[in-house]
């Protein structure tokens, strides 16, 4: 109930801070007992679509810069309401 909760308010703060219409969860647990999730913004027309998911897209790890993301970061951090 706790991992829903905090998932759900880092979810509404990354919709709020980066102007998402969603906030995909993907679920990660391979060969060893462990979890781990991604929270990826969505909006109509980026880049998270079933290519993405099946991984048949090549994409770049250079995405997005690091100072974008040290901004983008910032304003979930502002946005966040714990």
């Amino acid at each position: 109930m706790e991992f829903g909760t905090v998932v759900a308010a880092i979810s509404n703060a990354i919709k709020i801070a980066l102007d998402a219409k969603l906030v995909y969860l993907y679920v990660f647990g391979d060969h060893f007992p462990h979890l781990h999730v991604h929270l990826a913004p969505h909006n109509d027309g980026d880049i998270y679509q079933d290519d993405v998911v099946k991984n048949s897209l090549n994409l770049s790890e250079e995405t997005v810069g690091s100072e974008e993301v040290k901004r983008m970061i910032s304003s979930i951090n502002s946005a966040m309401k714990f």
